[in-house]
């Protein structure tokens, strides 16, 4: 690993998730994408939540997802409104 890069277990699941670049063909820039749909690997960064916890919540409909032949695909808006939804007030400032 090269020297001053973050080990992917330290990444916060922001920055754990690829980000997929597109040409502007206005002014040639590119701008930043970011998936609707995630694999395993992305929603388990981006919630910290383990692949059986996922798949549970899948199957409990819970949080929507779509098969792709094989590929399973989790929708990031869902994932998120479960974990919005499920969020306890401690009383923390």
């Amino acid at each position: 690993m090269p020297s001053g890069a973050i080990p992917p277990s330290i990444r916060s699941p922001q920055t754990a998730i690829p980000e997929r670049w597109c040409v502007v063909s206005e002014d040639d820039e590119k701008t930043a994408i970011t998936p609707a749909w995630l694999n395993y690997k992305q929603a388990e960064a981006y919630s910290n939540l383990s692949r059986t916890t996922l798949w549970q919540l899948i199957s409990a409909r819970k949080i929507r997802a779509a098969r792709v032949g094989r590929a399973v695909r989790i929708e990031r808006a869902s994932l998120q409104r479960f974990m919005e939804r499920n969020t306890e007030d401690l009383g923390v400032l």
